[in-house]
């Protein structure tokens, strides 16, 4: 019987390198990312590919040298790894740390549950092939801006759906926020796997819906529409996001990097929707956008 593997790579690279090197390797299908070890001139970096030929895999710090040739120093390789699949799971516990999000949450493993300050709200991940961990500064901003516009809305919004839910953290966060109607959708088998039996954990299996396909599966109107996922997949699926928008909801997309907000900005707008606040972590952007009649200004503090 074939055993079933993934990939490890091993890189070294600068800190300034870590953003642009990140959203490379997810426009190359990578699986996750983890920091290994930092310091303040150098850090490691693991990445992990799934289903992915090895010597191409090999040959991505190149690649990106050429693709980015004003990024700073070239990537080093320390390392490339095939491992057994059964692995998968013992390689995140050991890197898979709680995280400190917003005001009012904890995403954390179940195994380090105990250590969720007593004031936040625990969001428990059990890492698997979703690979949404609440770690990435991309991830981290979207709930941030998540729970942000919900405590500063006049009325709770009624419904919410995260499009590219992966293991669902923005979709719970939601559901203990108080919004009563909320569908979280992916077109990955896996990632839907993994938010219901994260769903499970949480005891939100009657506060979240579920669904498989991409957002033109739907054919609701939500309050809020949001979704985290990289540049060239927000651009892909731009109309299908903005006919889920109500009337009077909005429409948040996290996951691009700064250098590529001109165009996301632009290619909205084309289509009728006002950006309305900007949000910053490191290199990473959100945004906040609704149609172009109605007002925000009332829903959020001023940036």
């Amino acid at each position: 019987m074939e055993i079933k593997t993934y990939l490890e790579l091993w890189v070294a690279l600068s800190p300034g390198q870590v953003d642009v090197w990140s959203s490379f390797c997810f426009e190359e299908n990578s699986s996750g990312i983890e920091t290994i070890d930092d310091t303040e001139s150098v850090l490691q970096m693991r990445v992990f590919f799934e289903n992915q030929n090895i010597h191409t895999i090999r040959q991505l710090p190149d690649k990106f040298s050429k693709q980015y040739p004003n990024s700073g120093q070239s990537i080093q390789l320390l390392k490339l790894e095939e491992r057994p699949y059964e692995d998968w799971q013992s390689a995140w516990k050991q890197y898979f740390l709680p995280v400190n999000i917003g005001q009012s949450f904890t995403v954390c493993p179940p195994w380090k549950l105990k250590e969720v300050p007593n004031k936040k709200t625990p969001i428990i991940i059990d890492p698997g092939q979703g690979f949404g961990t609440g770690n990435h500064p991309s991830s981290i901003l979207a709930l941030e801006v998540l729970e942000q516009y919900i405590l500063h809305s006049e009325a709770l919004p009624k419904s919410m759906v995260d499009v590219g839910t992966g293991s669902g953290i923005l979709a719970f966060a939601a559901a203990f926020l108080g919004v009563p109607s909320i569908h979280g959708v992916d077109i990955d088998k896996a990632a839907i796997h993994d938010v219901t039996k994260n769903r499970k954990l949480n005891h939100l299996e009657h506060a979240v819906q579920v669904v498989i396909g991409g957002p033109a599966c739907l054919k609701k109107k939500y309050s809020i529409v949001i979704s985290n996922m990289l540049l060239t997949e927000l651009l892909h699926v731009k109309k299908e996001l903005i006919g889920l928008v109500d009337t009077m909801g909005v429409l948040i997309c996290s996951g691009f990097l700064e250098k590529q907000w001109p165009e996301l900005r632009d290619a909205f707008e084309q289509l009728g929707m006002i950006s309305k606040h900007i949000f910053q972590k490191e290199e990473w952007r959100a945004v906040i956008m609704q149609h172009d009649s109605p007002s925000l200004e009332q829903t959020m503090p001023s940036d």
